[in-house]
């Protein structure tokens, strides 16, 4: 053990080892492996987000069936009324919130309307998230 410590030397002492030059060869196969790299990503990551685009809907679709589910609650305990804003079915707990579209990260069901003669309701989720 003392004998390597003898060896070893002083800390610094070391000689230094230059780093080999980059040649064209060397940065070319760079520049190479980096464009092959984002032609990939290029091609999988539209695929990927199409890959999402079924679940959102299957989502969206569950939030409009939620929606739809308090508004027949509501109009069951208000003599068959419904409400005049979605935003009635917060208060007395028939949603905890009004959900937000999984494709457009926001509250899209905004063109609720309902209708007295005879009652009834429309709604959907605007804009064109769903869109292929």
């Amino acid at each position: 053990m003392k004998e390597e410590e003898e060896k070893a030397g002083p800390l610094g002492s070391e000689e230094h080892v230059a780093k080999p030059n980059r040649t064209i060869a060397g940065c070319f196969f760079l520049v190479t492996t980096y464009l092959a790299v984002g032609a990939i990503a290029a091609v999988l990551v539209p695929n990927l987000m199409r890959t999402r685009n079924p679940g959102q809907l299957t989502a969206c679709k569950a939030n409009l069936r939620n929606i739809a589910t308090a508004l027949e609650m509501y109009a069951s305990d208000n003599a068959g009324n419904y409400p005049q804003s979605l935003d009635e079915l917060i208060e007395p707990n028939y949603l905890k919130r009004i959900p937000t579209c999984p494709a457009a990260g926001k509250m899209t069901y905004l063109d609720y309307q309902v209708s007295t003669t005879p009652d009834s309701f429309s709604f959907s989720c605007c804009g064109d998230n769903h869109n292929s």
